[in-house]
């Protein structure tokens, strides 16, 4: 099985999607998930990027709404990949601009299953979207206010072309697990680059933990096999470097630590860039395997 979609499996996505009608039932949902986000306190048009979010995660909600009720949707969407009680993971890309100096770009993954599972993590993607968007904004007002508040100039600051990105990625897909991540990054301040990692058990319906994957004692077999793991690559590679516990870095893993699950079926271990190791070591990463 490919780790990829295929031109034919993205089209064919597309011309579904592209050919579901919106029930008119969900229009008052619209009109409701819309005014949920008007600014509370500035009497001003809501900003093009949060219609869109908010419009982006009603079509998600129609989309699921008429697999449900619609046989022949959900037989169309059966016939793809991944179909089962979690479901096909399929994207779903928008790109615009706005006052032409921000550009969003947003491709945000979703779950086409019935189950409470698929619907909850769908939920989740939706406010990751919609939290991400509204807060990127906010960053970049103040930005903008602290730009003009040192001298710069209104012409200046257009002249800038801020990128705010939120995308996903799949990492594994097999017959038993399935594995992605979502990501934001805003390309003025690498402070706020943010990962989201979602596995699934596509056998039971589940999302499996570390716990599930190494046994009881995950938190003592994961830390030994890091640790190990990283004074090899300090041993065996002169320009490594890691902070000391001292410093902030590696201690011990959590049930809360990410990681996503590779084709061999072994969890991988992610610290993102600055968690664990100097800014240049970029994302670290670490396979585990059950004692």
């Amino acid at each position: 099985m490919n780790d990829i979609y295929t031109q034919e499996d993205l089209q064919q996505t597309q011309q579904l999607y592209q050919s579901i009608p919106v029930p008119e039932e969900l229009s008052a949902r619209l009109e409701q998930s819309i005014a949920q986000y008007q600014p509370a306190k500035k009497k001003r048009q809501m900003p093009r990027f949060l219609k869109f979010s908010s419009l982006a995660a009603v079509c998600l909600l129609s989309f699921l709404a008429v697999c449900n009720l619609s046989p022949v949707v959900a037989q169309g969407v059966s016939d793809m990949p991944f179909w089962g009680s979690v479901g096909q993971l399929f994207p779903a890309k928008h790109d615009m601009q706005n006052d032409g100096t921000i550009s969003f770009s947003i491709t945000h993954p979703a779950l086409s299953g019935r189950s409470a599972l698929s619907q909850s993590i769908n939920a989740q993607i939706s406010h990751i979207v919609m939290e991400r968007t509204t807060e990127a904004q906010q960053r970049l007002d103040e930005y903008h206010q602290a730009f003009l508040a040192t001298g710069g100039t209104e012409s200046e600051w257009a002249e800038h072309d801020f990128q705010i990105n939120i995308d996903y990625q799949l990492l594994c897909r097999t017959d038993q697990y399935l594995s992605f991540v979502v990501t934001s990054v805003e390309d003025w301040s690498n402070a706020y680059e943010s990962c989201w990692y979602y596995n699934l058990d596509l056998q039971h319906c589940t999302q499996p933990t570390l716990q599930d994957l190494l046994g009881e004692d995950y938190i003592q077999i994961a830390n030994a096999q890091i640790q190990q793991q990283i004074a090899d690559r300090l041993a065996t590679d002169g320009d490594a470097a890691y902070f000391s516990p001292e410093e902030g870095g590696f201690t011990s893993i959590n049930e809360d630590t990410p990681f996503y699950i590779n084709k061999a079926g072994n969890p991988v271990i992610v610290f993102e860039r600055y968690s664990i190791a100097p800014g240049f070591m970029g994302r670290q990463e670490f396979e585990l395997t059950k004692e």
